[in-house]
């Protein structure tokens, strides 16, 4: 499975407070896969915007 899908094409606009991507993640329960989208989120912000 991918981490990522829905990728905007390089140079695409991004209308402010639209999604800009999908995230999947699996985890051995409902909470550890929202707490892994949540961390795979956050490393995004991280790596995109130095937040």
């Amino acid at each position: 499975m991918p981490a990522f899908a829905d990728l905007p094409h390089a140079g695409q606009p991004l209308a402010a407070g639209r999604p800009i991507l999908t995230l999947f993640a699996r985890a051995a329960n409902p909470a550890a896969c929202l707490e892994t989208l949540h961390q795979m989120a956050e490393d995004l912000d991280r790596w995109l915007f130095g937040q």
